[in-house]
């Protein structure tokens, strides 16, 4: 297997693509050569329970993800395996010993990249539910549009395309919900989780030809994965019993 890298190594890695200094805190970067992108404008695409194993078993309905991303690193998901731990990790480059957030709606006083590209007159947005664990964990941090009527995947992403052709924006981050609600519902291996999968391919397509038009670097990640359980509440779980809750993706595109 190759290297396993931490999912608190993506806030040091986006600041770094951008040319901004984390602090001492940050966990370590993913050792990506910033040569090979074209833009230090950002845009990280991260599709709830997306996990490694997922993508590999979903391969025919994702012919754009697994072929034509210029690099592919595995991270590792922090444990609770839980959205707010992860999303805030990513954010903060902190564990969850250190940020100690385990729901969407706990305050925190951790530095996140957000913090940091404000103060470089940088600016930031969220596009996601306004019901998303990312909406409520960041609102306060960042810019964002009304979110009161976008409550699906299509509908966050209209706001992103928007927001990508609109060009005044350094980084955007922006979460997919679907596919996490769908697994829960039926499992992350069903017919209905792979017409998700299907849909989170064309929307990952469309970004990434935005993206190049408008002078963006695309990046695509997940805060967890998901595995099968057999319960009378639930066909699918991420409590990280399974491997294929901890393991996600971090990719890049640049077509």
């Amino acid at each position: 297997m190759s290297e396993i890298f931490s999912a608190m190594s993506v806030a040091r890695t986006i600041l770094n693509i951008m040319g901004l200094k984390a602090p001492e805190t940050f966990a370590p970067a993913i050792p990506i050569d910033k040569t090979a992108f074209f833009a230090d404008k950002v845009c990280l695409l991260t599709v709830d329970s997306l996990g490694s194993s997922l993508i590999k078993h979903h391969k025919e309905k994702l012919p754009f993800v697994s072929s034509k991303n210029d690099c592919s690193y595995t991270l590792k998901a922090e444990m609770p395996c839980k959205t707010a731990v992860n999303l805030l990790s990513q954010a903060s480059g902190l564990g969850f010993d250190y940020h100690g957030v385990i729901t969407k709606d706990q305050k925190f006083n951790a530095e996140t990249v957000f913090d940091i590209m404000r103060k470089c007159s940088l600016n930031t947005q969220i596009v996601c539910c306004e019901n998303s664990t990312m909406h409520i964990l960041f609102k306060d941090k960042t810019y964002k549009q009304s979110l009161t009527d976008i409550t699906t995947d299509e509908a966050v992403a209209e706001l992103l395309f928007e927001v990508i052709k609109e060009k005044h924006i350094d980084f955007i981050w922006c979460h997919l919900l679907d596919f996490d609600k769908e697994s829960h519902r039926n499992g992350p291996l069903g017919r209905e989780a792979a017409s998700k999968i299907a849909q989170v391919d064309f929307l990952v397509k469309k970004t990434a030809a935005l993206c190049k038009e408008n002078g963006y670097t695309l990046f695509l990640n997940a805060d967890h994965g998901h595995h099968i359980v057999h319960t009378p509440f639930a066909r699918g779980i991420h409590d990280g019993s399974s491997d294929d809750d901890l393991f996600i993706p971090f990719m890049h595109f640049t077509c």
